[in-house]
């Protein structure tokens, strides 16, 4: 028999209970999710900040309250129901026939052939009291194929006594639903129905009640406690639920109902839930964000806001201080003596502002021996070298030999960075400064030797050179020449000087502009660099949705979550914090070792590939598209990318990266290991369990008749480990017989237990909400079936 639920909330309490359980199933992956559908029902939209649904309330039907009653004073019940009633009325258009069949047809795909109808609601609200008997009767008549069991699950005023106000109105509409509730569910024979739309029936719907509108009743008044709703009364009775979703409960309190049928006024049951929890989910996003904050402080650190925390600037690290030898960037670039470029380019950054005249002098008097050996000082190119003062046959191993070591260079201080030493972007904006000013002089020495008239291509020195040659040529063939050769070796010697002069300005001009051409294809990658840097900045640290704040917002949000977890009396979290803390430094040194690796296998197909010819660059990042299995890859590198989208994914890089790393530090053990957190004893254990399990009703009168059930983790229950065992034992004596529940879910031990056949006379409820004196006429507003 395959066992399915709907879980219907009514009014605002009930919505809140159905967010709640959502949220649980979600964090528990709980293998009920799949045949489990969730609904809610309000005359009011919960909007939040925003002035949108919330997305916890997502499952949320509103049925717009201005087509009722106008005036907030004058609703009561009966016009709340109209209001139902005259959505029911509009057939294919009805807001509610369409989200129950909806839901209920998604459970018809899982061949459901036996449904649980949980409709949670408040006993004094107007919109769960007006609604619930229809509710009930509609989605009974609609699932009628999958045999539906209907419980009804109804919250007191006490349960929220400390989060509103409970006035006098609550207190008269809970006393008159309690008394309407068993005036429908007391022992009574069915033979004559019950019209629900007596004076004009809704098509398609039956008209009358041939049973029972609920198979079981349970109330919560959660012993009235002063603590606020959503940490107590909320989260109990989505528990509650929670529980009935086993199919075993579920067949137990079936088989339970029938052998026990109602007797006399003895119509209704409470429940009683304990459970004790580690919050693996919550600890392992805890630490995912942990650990980004952590490396990014690593890597950038950074001031922050003391009040907001957002972060303001970067720390200057104390290496970069003026008398630091750290804060060079022959420090920072490691071996740059391979590239006599990149060695004349990071020199070039060391000359202070006001001897930058000097160093252009330098520059401008090197010899062309000089300039040939920053050419040629290329780690890799030493086949190419010329023999003697002769230029090579090519200067493109050179270009290469330069430009890839200018490209390891980079790529293994990015990989390697040290963070003593200040961020890699402070470095990379010097370099690049150095390679402006750099490129610069050579353009303007270039610039100057043309003026000067110091390059191959002046033409008075190549008719100075065409003048001598003639004159050289002219003296060896005349009379004179031959009877007084010195004029001759005179005429050859001032043709060849010349022409040497034109060879040296020629060679110097070639290998010049070769370092320029190699200098300004570095210039642009630093530039493109530079510019991925400040982006990758901003989309780590500095933008509004960074990856740091986002981390800073989550992280926060998730302490807030578990503490609120913490203060919730019908469970109780478990804990290592010197585990998690350890979890997360192993993990933090783990990936700073890796890091170079990871850097790397990014940059590689990026930095690595950047061509000589064009010094283009990209650094892929595939993502899954969101309608189709394929995956596309995304340019990180791309200027144009904003920084809000780099953002996200490089959060969801790294959030993936950590969660992957956290989990293999996830010990395999189940919640059981951390019951000594609680007692080292397990009778201690089975009696906190016991009195925390205690029923979420007040009676005046022990309740007998009850089913308890012991949630325990699967892996748990071998004989070799003893502790389940004589837990099991010790809840026994206890509280009498127990049915064992085994569960996949490792983080969660719970004793739950169904308390059944309770008289509303039984209930303090009914005794401190009776109005005194009983005045009919004062009761009469709130009244909406007449039994």
């Amino acid at each position: 028999m395959k066992r399915g639920a709907l879980v219907i909330g009514l009014g605002g309490s009930g919505a809140r209970v159905v967010a709640r359980l959502r949220q649980k199933l979600a964090l528990m992956s709980s293998p009920f999710e799949s045949r489990v559908q969730f609904l809610a029902f309000d005359r009011h939209q919960p909007t939040g900040t925003t002035g949108r649904l919330p997305q916890t309330h997502a499952f949320l039907t509103h049925l717009n309250a201005s087509r009722g009653e106008s005036a907030q004073a004058q609703q009561t019940r009966s016009s709340v129901r109209t209001l139902l009633v005259e959505d029911l009325r509009q057939g294919e258009s009805s807001q509610v026939l369409r989200s129950l069949g909806e839901a209920i047809e998604v459970l018809r795909q899982f061949d459901i052939n036996r449904l649980d109808i949980f409709l949670v609601a408040s006993t004094f609200g107007l919109t769960g009291s007006a609604w619930a008997v229809d509710i009930a009767h509609l989605a009974r008549h609609l699932a009628a194929e999958m045999k539906p069991r209907v419980i009804g699950v109804f919250l007191t005023p006490e349960t929220l006594q400390a989060s509103i106000s409970v006035t006098r109105e609550h207190r008269l509409r809970h006393f008159v639903v309690l008394k309407e509730l068993e005036a429908f569910q007391r022992e009574r024979p069915w033979k004559q129905p019950y019209s629900l739309y007596p004076s004009s029936p809704v098509e398609g719907l039956p008209p009358a009640l041939h049973q029972r509108p609920f198979d079981t009743l349970q109330i919560l008044d959660c012993n009235a406690r002063e603590i606020p709703g959503d940490t107590h009364a909320i989260p109990a009775t989505a528990d509650v639920i929670y529980y009935q979703l086993d199919a075993q409960v579920s067949a137990v309190l079936e088989e339970a109902a029938q052998y026990s049928p109602i007797q006399g006024n003895a119509c209704f049951d409470t429940a009683g839930v304990y459970s004790v929890i580690h919050p693996s989910q919550y600890l392992l996003n805890q630490a995912r964000y942990q650990l980004i904050l952590e490396v990014l402080q690593t890597f950038f650190p950074v001031e922050t806001d003391p009040l907001s925390g957002v972060p303001t600037h970067l720390v200057e690290p104390l290496a970069l201080r003026p008398d630091s030898p750290y804060g060079k960037l022959n420090e920072w670039l490691k071996d740059v003596h391979r590239s006599g470029i990149l060695q004349d380019i990071v020199q070039a950054a060391e000359v202070p502002a006001h001897q930058r005249g000097a160093q252009h002098e330098r520059l401008n008097t090197r010899g062309l021996t000089a300039w040939k050996m920053i050419l040629y000082q290329a780690e890799g190119a030493e086949h190419a070298l010329p023999s003697g003062t002769e230029m090579p046959e090519s200067l493109q191993p050179f270009r290469e030999a330069h430009w890839n070591i200018f490209l390891r260079t980079l790529l293994e201080r990015l990989t390697t960075p040290d963070p003593k030493m200040g961020t890699p972007g402070q470095y990379l904006e010097r370099l690049l400064e150095a390679s402006r000013r750099y490129t610069a002089d050579l353009k303007e020495i270039l610039n100057l030797w043309e003026k000067q008239g110091e390059n191959a291509e002046n033409e008075t020195l190549r008719e100075q050179i065409r003048e001598a040659q003639q004159q050289w040529e002219a003296r060896r063939r005349s009379f004179t020449g031959r009877l007084i050769p010195g004029h001759v070796q005179d005429a050859e010697r001032q043709f060849l000087e010349l022409k040497q002069r034109q060879v040296f300005y020629h060679q110097r001009e070639v290998v010049v502009k070769t370092i320029l051409e190699i200098a300004e294809k570095m210039r642009e990658l630093l530039e493109k660099l530079n510019g991925f840097y400040q982006n990758l900045l901003q989309a780590l640290i500095f933008h509004p949705d960074s990856v740091f704040n986002i981390a800073r917002m989550e992280l926060s949000g998730l302490k807030r979550e578990l503490e609120k977890e913490k203060r919730i009396p019908s469970q109780e979290l478990v804990i290592d914090e010197h585990f998690e803390r350890h979890r997360v430094q192993t993990v933090k040194q783990a990936f700073l070792e890796e890091f170079p690796a990871l850097v790397e296998h990014f940059l590689h197909s990026g930095v690595l590939r950047a061509e000589l010819d064009n010094g283009e660059f990209s650094i892929p990042y595939p993502i899954e598209r969101s309608s189709e299995s394929e995956t596309e890859e995304v340019d990180l590198s791309d200027p144009h990318l904003p920084p809000q989208a780099l953002a996200s994914h490089l959060n969801r890089m790294l959030g993936e990266t950590f969660a992957t790393w956290l989990l293999r530090e996830q010990p395999g053990n189940t919640v059981l290991s951390f019951l000594s957190y609680i007692s080292s004893r397990a009778d201690q254990v089975a009696q906190r369990m016991a009195q925390k399990s205690e029923p979420l009703l007040r009676t005046i009168s022990p309740v007998q008749n009850l089913r308890s059930f012991l949630f325990m983790p699967a892996s748990s229950i071998p004989l070799e480990s003893p502790y389940p065992l004589s837990l099991r034992g010790e809840l026994r004596e206890q509280i009498g017989d127990i049915y064992l529940i085994q569960t996949e879910n490792p983080d969660e031990l719970a004793l739950f237990r169904v308390y059944h056949g309770i008289a509303l006379d039984q209930m303090w409820t009914l005794e401190e909400n009776e109005p005194r004196p009983l005045n009919p006429a004062e009761l009469k507003p709130h009244i909406l079936w007449i039994v």
